[in-house]
């Protein structure tokens, strides 16, 4: 990932619940978000994502009381974004997939 890729704001870490889909399809798949700021997010989940997939993230509605208040300031309960890369993580339990997000959106 070269300098372009990378976030200019802080990070904000937390373990949230999203639901994940392709833009203008109905299938959905869960995942968890690992930290975000105000131009993207970090994602973890099963589902493999490819470069640059418009994809709509939206908060588990159940996830918001458990937010702290450093995330729930930048943390968008409805996005729009692009998948700018993706790894495949082995773990003990099983293969993940981290992806990296850019909101193409601006915050309304």
């Amino acid at each position: 990932m070269d300098d372009a890729e990378k976030r200019k704001s802080k990070r904000c870490e937390n373990l949230t619940p999203v639901r994940i889909s392709l833009l203008n399809q109905g299938d959905e798949w869960d995942a968890v978000i690992l930290n975000h700021c105000t131009e993207g997010m970090c994602f973890r989940s099963t589902t493999p994502f490819s470069h640059r997939v418009g994809l709509r993230i939206r908060v588990d509605g159940s996830a918001w009381g458990d937010i702290s208040p450093e995330a729930y300031d930048t943390l968008r309960h409805l996005s729009i974004g692009e998948v700018k890369w993706c790894r495949e993580i082995a773990e003990d339990t099983g293969h993940f997939f981290m992806t990296g997000v850019k909101y193409v959106m601006p915050v309304y």
